[in-house]
């Protein structure tokens, strides 16, 4: 099953934080983790935007890095 996002126009990063926060968090609490490459998917963006929210979350205290490395996968608090 696909499902596709599609996420309103922003101005700034910190308009687009908090709807990127929920897509991400309502992933990890449906399927217990998931990876950058993942996030890549669901938002339909790069690798390094993909990896400065999931960073952004991890700093906020709202997920935690469970592996590191290629095989990294976020997982909650």
């Amino acid at each position: 099953m696909s499902v596709t996002m599609v996420i309103p126009t922003a101005k700034t990063r910190e308009e687009l934080f908090p709807i990127v926060k929920k897509i991400v968090l309502d992933k990890i609490r449906k399927e217990g983790h998931i990876s950058r490459k993942e996030v890549e998917g669901i938002l339909e963006c790069g690798s390094t935007f993909a990896w400065n929210i999931l960073r952004q979350m991890v700093e906020s205290n709202l997920i935690q890095r469970a592996r590191s490395g290629r095989n990294s996968i976020y997982t909650l608090n």
